[in-house]
């Protein structure tokens, strides 16, 4: 979101060329649901309801309330039928104009969840905390209303993920565990078993104090980690150190800058989407799922479409440089 305060590690100018993917030719992850059915966790893993190991790979789009012409079951199916994008987040932005002042955003996230289920491939519903950074502020005073809600309506669907607090920030974690603590409660005594993605602190990337004290209710529950890749390179290694003590959900990244512009970092980028893979085996197979921000035309450098694409319908093959990265990326990983 350009919300990650920077951590900059140096220039990044002078790092030596990857071995990125080629574009490689369509796929189609139509049915994905179909086969996978509901998610749950095996240990630190997510995994399908056979027991089978899932990494879902998708798209996250921009605020819903800023971008609405990106968002149409036309432009996720064409996710779906040409990367290869088993999962796709919608981020209802709470405050910042969205749901807290309009409500009626809430119609678009339903709607992606139906488009979703049509398709075939698993949605996260994501209470985009932002601004305020406290998920207790007055601002989100309709959570518990919105949650039970949610879990009232898709108790029974397999394909809907629960992401309860984007990015908490400017917060301790003993404040956002117990609002995480209240909302959880909430929904369990509705649905009993979906998957819920609990935002950490410092803008998603405080996975370490959650390992320290986790929530009340761990039964499913993951914890988000977010990261920019040309500014977050030093929170690679907190990945591989806690990917294997806790369950982690990558549910928001970026290929710039935390600010969301400033360039491409593709190397960067692919070193972390390898360690979310477990390419060189390190992590002993556990593999991280991922929502990339931003599926959006926003004049940035972090989204994947070229600016004006939403338009008219929609050109969604009208990607950025970071679109053609991550849809290369998605394709080459899906079609494994």
């Amino acid at each position: 979101d350009g919300d990650s305060p920077a951590t900059d590690d140096g220039d990044t100018d002078d790092r030596a060329t990857c071995d990125l993917p080629a574009a490689g030719a369509p796929v189609d992850a139509r049915g994905f649901v179909e086969k996978h059915g509901k998610l749950r966790l095996d240990g630190v893993q997510l995994v399908d309801a056979s027991g089978a190991p899932v990494q879902l790979l998708g798209m996250s789009s921009h605020g819903l309330h800023w971008f609405p012409d990106c968002y149409t079951f036309d432009a996720i199916e064409h996710l779906v039928k040409t990367w290869g994008t088993n999962v796709f987040r919608a981020a209802m932005y709470v405050g910042e104009g969205g749901y807290a002042s309009d409500p009626s955003v809430k119609q678009k996230v339903k709607d992606i969840v139906a488009w979703t289920k049509q398709l075939g491939i698993y949605v996260v519903i994501d209470w985009h905390v932002l601004t305020p950074g406290d998920p207790n502020a007055a601002t989100y005073d309709g959570a518990v209303d919105f949650w039970k809600e949610m879990a009232t309506l898709y108790k029974d669907e397999d394909h809907v993920i629960y992401e309860i607090a984007n990015e908490p920030n400017n917060v301790a974690w003993s404040r956002v565990r117990e609002y995480h603590n209240e909302i959880i409660s909430e929904i369990r005594k509705i649905d009993a078993e979906s998957i819920i993605i609990a935002g950490t602190t410092t803008w998603s990337q405080d996975i370490h104090l959650a390992a320290e004290d986790p929530v009340a209710e761990p039964y499913n529950v993951m914890y988000a980690f977010h990261f920019y890749a040309c500014s977050h390179g030093s929170l690679l290694q907190r990945v591989k150190d806690y990917r294997t003590k806790i369950p982690i959900f990558v549910s928001e990244w970026g290929t710039s800058s935390y600010s969301g512009d400033g360039g491409v970092c593709q190397c960067e980028a692919k070193e972390f989407l390898d360690v979310f893979s477990d390419k060189d085996g390190s992590g002993g197979g556990i593999k991280l799922s991922m929502a990339q921000w931003s599926w959006a035309d926003k004049s940035e450098s972090s989204a994947a479409l070229a600016p004006g694409a939403c338009r008219n319908g929609g050109d969604w093959d009208s990607l950025s440089e970071s679109g053609a990265f991550l849809r290369a990326y998605v394709r080459d990983a899906t079609r494994a």
